[in-house]
């Protein structure tokens, strides 16, 4: 459960001009180097920003995954203890 109790702090990006010209960058070398059109690179770009959005939500469930486990053993432990003190009362 290491999110849980210990979240790193989550990098902000914003889109500023800098970010633009990498990018444009980016999608002229492609299509240069691959000898195909702007259009076509600017697609192969979405295609891996897609990916990517396709691996942040896998990787998310997984997170959520792995803390709904653990509040399970919590409540399995704390289901337990309530047991054990209702039997001794």
């Amino acid at each position: 459960m290491s999110t849980l109790f210990d979240q790193p702090v989550r990098a902000w990006q914003d889109i500023d001009q800098e970010l633009m010209d990498r990018y444009a960058v980016i999608v002229k070398t492609t299509a240069r180097n691959h000898s195909i059109t702007i259009d076509d690179s600017l697609a192969l770009l979405e295609i891996l920003v897609r990916d990517r959005a396709n691996n942040l939500k896998k990787w998310d469930g997984d997170a959520k995954d792995e803390q709904l486990g653990g509040f399970g053993e919590l409540w399995m432990e704390t289901n337990r203890l309530l047991g054990e003190y209702l039997e001794n009362d």
